[in-house]
């Protein structure tokens, strides 16, 4: 082996450096209290719902677990190795509760119809303020996420705006006095739909290897 050879390995050995892998997961759990807590001080002009009943619990723990759900898909789609859906059976466990848990909440719930629910008169500040919200915390976990290597780029870039949009969706409802699933399925899914889109155009040049 001739000298320029060796003087060449000890120059590139010399100039390498150890990259950190990414913890998705302390960084995840820490952004989402941190929005969730913005997200509390920003809903207290509106207000805090006072009539906690059968219903109204119901409604926030199941979007409160549907949140949790896409915490883990996201944990899980957002490793570098092909996910292990075998192991992730608590994933399926919270998607199992959050289906128990909203059809309970259909049980006891009020009765609207699309057009009732889309006359409410909080539709749109619903709409509005989950979408708005929900924007905002996309564009905080993408940025804290860039380094993210998934195995699977195409779910990750859903799961990361689906897991705002829920987040952002839960805090509301504390506020939300409607308490009805297609009131859940008109004015949230459609803020959800706008928050998801926008995350998925926006991470368009995100997570590339």
């Amino acid at each position: 082996m001739s000298d320029n050879t060796d003087f060449l390995i000890e120059k590139l050995v010399a100039s390498h450096r150890a990259v950190t892998p990414l913890k998705v997961k302390p960084l995840l759990l820490l952004a989402l209290l941190m929005i969730a807590g913005c997200a509390l001080i920003i809903l207290m002009p509106l207000g805090l719902r006072a009539d906690w009943h059968a219903a109204a619990l119901l409604k926030s723990a199941a979007l409160l677990t549907l949140t949790m759900a896409s915490l883990k898909l996201t944990l899980v789609v957002s490793r570098p190795e092909q996910p292990s859906w075998q192991n992730s059976w608590s994933l399926f466990l919270l998607l199992l509760c959050a289906g128990v848990l909203f059809i309970a909440f259909t049980a006891l719930g009020m009765e609207l119809s699309i057009e009732e629910a889309m006359q409410v008169g909080s539709f749109w500040a619903c709409v509005s303020w989950v979408g708005g919200v929900g924007v905002v915390a996309v564009l905080i976990l993408q940025r804290l996420l860039r380094r993210a290597r998934p195995g699977q780029r195409s779910s990750l870039r859903l799961a990361v705006p689906l897991c705002a949009a829920l987040l952002a969706a839960t805090v509301y409802s504390l506020h939300c006095p409607v308490d009805a699933l297609v009131y859940l399925a008109t004015a949230y899914l459609l803020a959800a739909s706008i928050v998801v889109a926008f995350g998925w155009l926006l991470s368009r040049r995100l997570w590339r290897w």
